[in-house]
């Protein structure tokens, strides 16, 4: 079985709820793994991470009090590790990583071990969408100096680092969606020369440019859905002449190129809730459920 799919269903049986509370799902039926919580609600697991046989959580046991938890499916086994609250967690390397805030330091780059020494912040900048590629963290990374800009980790505080100042000074490129295909990081960036337009990144400095701009000039296209197709990237992007419909890219310039015009020119397609399965790609439009194979 698929290993993400395993641990989404290991998440499922570990952590279904019946009046709020965490449930186990053993051989012998169903039984509650810890009763934790000063309300009804109970504990509220969210964003169920799995970094090797343990599973990590936000846990919140009251109005006022939330922090990370963690559970091998024992009630001994269930512990908060800490008071921070997390965001966006992610293994790497066999450690969490997430945005962790607290009510004294804001919200910034933590890494935990499962302990609470273990549990440290690596850098004040805010993360957001972070992803993990070739053994290091890529991620939205904002602060008062550069703004919102791609940023990487290698999960230690002076590994921790701009990639690039896509606009330049504290102005935001603001990278989203970030995708990997292959070795490389693709993203939806903006800049006063070009708009929000598709990138990309080798994980270097001047290995991160734009792809193409499809809109040309300060417009945007707006590129999203990013979706890695067996090596290629497949997106969805607005343009004056097509209106809003499926793109693929090889990365490169030429090789970023309108899929198919699913409505006749302007009006568009407005393809969204792109899903990869094998040797295609499926994907709402306007008219209905769509499939490519990465041709048109």
């Amino acid at each position: 079985m698929h290993t993400l799919l395993r641990h989404m269903i290991v998440s499922l049986c570990l952590f279904s709820f019946v009046a709020g509370n965490p449930l186990a799902i053993r051989a012998d039926g169903v039984s509650l793994v810890r009763d934790i919580g000063t309300t009804a609600l109970g504990l509220e697991p969210q964003e169920i991470t799995a970094v090797g046989s343990i599973y990590y959580f936000s846990g919140q046991i009251s109005s006022s009090q939330s922090g990370l938890w963690k559970s091998d499916g024992t009630t001994l086994g269930t512990v908060q590790v800490s008071d921070v609250r997390p965001y966006n967690l992610i293994a790497l390397n066999g450690k969490l990583y997430f945005e962790g805030c607290s009510d004294l330091d804001g919200c910034a780059l933590w890494r935990s071990d499962g302990t609470n020494l273990g549990t440290v912040q690596l850098s004040a900048v805010r993360p957001y969408n972070l992803i993990a590629v070739n053994g290091k963290l890529y991620f939205r990374g904002c602060n008062d100096l550069e703004g919102c800009e791609l940023w990487t980790s290698d999960g230690t505080t002076q590994g921790t680092t701009l990639v690039k100042d896509i606009e330049p000074g504290s102005e935001s490129s603001s990278p989203s969606s970030l995708t990997q295909v292959g070795s490389l990081i693709f993203f939806q960036a903006n800049t006063s020369s070009t708009g929000y337009e598709l990138w990309k990144s080798n994980g270097t400095g001047a290995g991160t440019v734009l792809v193409k701009d499809l809109e040309v000039g300060p417009q945007s296209s707006y590129p999203t859905n990013l979706t890695n197709a067996n090596g290629k990237l497949i997106f969805a992007a607005q343009t004056t002449i097509n209106g809003g419909e499926p793109f693929i890219s090889d990365g490169s310039a030429a090789g970023t190129i309108l899929l198919k015009e699913i409505e006749p020119a302007e009006e568009g397609s407005y393809p969204r809730e792109f899903l990869s399965i094998g040797a295609n790609v499926f994907f709402t439009a306007s008219n209905g459920l769509w499939r490519s194979d990465g041709t048109a």
